[in-house]
C-alpha cells in the first residue's frame, strides 16, 4: 500500500510541476502581450484624442451663419449644374446622327485619296 501511495504522490508531484510550467508559460505570454499591446493602445487613444480635439476646434470655428451661406451656395451650385446638364442633354439629343455619319463618310472619302497620294 505504501508503494502505491508513493507512486500516486509522484504522479501528483509530476502533474503539479507540469501545471506550474504551463502557468509560467501563460504568465509569460500575458506579460509579453501586455508589453506589446499596451503602448499601441495608448498611442491609438492619444491619436483618437487628438482627432477629437481637432474636430472640436473645427466645429468651434464654424459659424452658423457661414454654414448657412455654404449650404445656400451649394444648393445654388447644384441647381445651376442641373440646369446646365439639362441644356447639354438637349443639345446632345438634338444632334442628327444620320447627318453626322454622312459627314464622317464624306470626310473619309476625301481624306483616303489624299492619304494614298502621300503614301500612307
Amino acid at each position: 500500500m505504501d508503494d502505491k501511495y508513493l507512486e500516486l504522490l509522484e504522479k501528483q508531484n509530476k502533474m503539479t510541476k507540469i501545471i506550474a510550467v504551463l502557468m509560467g508559460i501563460i504568465c509569460a505570454v500575458v506579460v509579453i502581450s501586455a508589453i506589446t499591446i499596451v503602448p499601441r493602445v495608448n498611442r491609438t487613444l492619444r491619436e483618437a484624442q487628438q482627432a477629437i480635439e481637432a474636430m472640436n476646434e473645427i466645429a468651434d470655428s464654424l459659424d452658423v451663419e457661414e454654414l448657412g451661406g455654404l449650404i445656400t451656395d451649394t444648393h445654388e451650385f447644384v441647381n445651376t449644374s442641373n440646369e446646365e446638364l439639362a441644356d447639354a442633354m438637349e443639345r446632345v439629343e438634338s444632334i442628327d446622327i444620320d447627318t453626322l455619319n454622312r459627314a464622317i463618310q464624306d470626310l473619309e472619302a476625301i481624306v483616303e485619296p489624299i492619304a494614298r497620294l502621300m503614301g500612307k
